[in-house]
């Protein structure tokens, strides 16, 4: 009996330290890859005050932690790279952005040396931006980059943003939605088939004489009349207005999507 006792001392002991080591862990880890996550506001051109850079910030880490994608702005004063995309796509793919194992994000990325603007996109932000939807975010800012409002520019950017994800989550729970509709609806008339198929009591009949009783009606005459025509005739539309997702290969090799432009 003391045995027993001194037995379930020892593993109540181990247990509680094992608790305490999982949660050191787990509390460690966690710290570290906030850490190791890179700032998505980098404003090396110094376009924003220091207030405006934490409500930027607060803003862009809500987006980003609500939907699983990176939101990001990044302002240099110029960029040895060969075109601004080269350099947008560059910065983001190796200074860690992205959220999944697809990289998913989307990023701001302004040079001051010849007022270039422009969006990379990487997995989910490939899908959820289209070529039109850059462009008309580019649209948005541009009145505030060229009068030299930087942060309403940046906020008009992660509104957008945000916008655009919310309605592209919105729309793949609906296409979710309708699939488990339609297969509900299959496996429905399956079932009733299956049913039916015991109805064993019952058999078709192909034509209207299985119904009539032998020497119930005699037809003395008959006659085919042709009365009219009715012919509907429906336009068939043709469409090109699906939107583009044009996308390129970066230095590292890792698919991006994007546009810009000058402000």
């Amino acid at each position: 009996m003391k045995k027993y006792s001194k037995f379930l001392r020892i593993s109540k002991c181990f247990a509680t330290l094992m608790v305490f080591v999982f949660g050191f862990f787990l509390t460690v880890f966690s710290t570290q890859a906030e850490t190791e996550h890179p700032p998505r506001v980098v404003d090396d051109a110094g376009l924003l005050s220091q207030e405006e850079d934490s409500s930027l910030t607060e803003k862009l880490n809500e987006i980003s932690e609500t939907y699983g994608i990176d939101v990001c702005v990044v302002t240099v004063d110029s960029f040895e790279e060969a075109s601004v995309q080269a350099a947008a796509d560059d910065y983001y793919d190796y200074n860690g952005y992205g959220m999944d194992e697809e990289y998913s994000g989307v990023m701001l990325y302004i040079s001051m040396e010849y007022r270039d603007w422009y969006i990379t996109t990487t997995g989910k932000g490939i899908e959820i931006f289209s070529d039109s939807d850059i462009a008309d975010i580019g649209g948005s800012m541009r009145p505030h980059l060229s009068t030299g409002n930087y942060c309403d520019a940046f906020m008009e950017y992660a509104h957008q943003c945000e916008v655009q994800i919310k309605e592209a989550t919105t729309y793949h729970w609906g296409r979710y939605l309708g699939v488990s509709v339609f297969l509900g609806v299959v496996v429905a008339f399956v079932y009733i088939l299956i049913l039916k198929s015991k109805l064993k009591s019952v058999a078709p009949v192909d034509t209207a004489a299985g119904y009539v009783v032998p020497g119930s009606m005699a037809v003395t005459g008959s006659q085919d009349m042709f009365l009219y025509k009715k012919l509907d005739v429906t336009k068939r539309e043709s469409s090109s207005s699906q939107s583009g997702r044009s996308t390129h290969r970066s230095s590292s090799g890792r698919r991006h999507g994007g546009g810009g432009g000058k402000f």
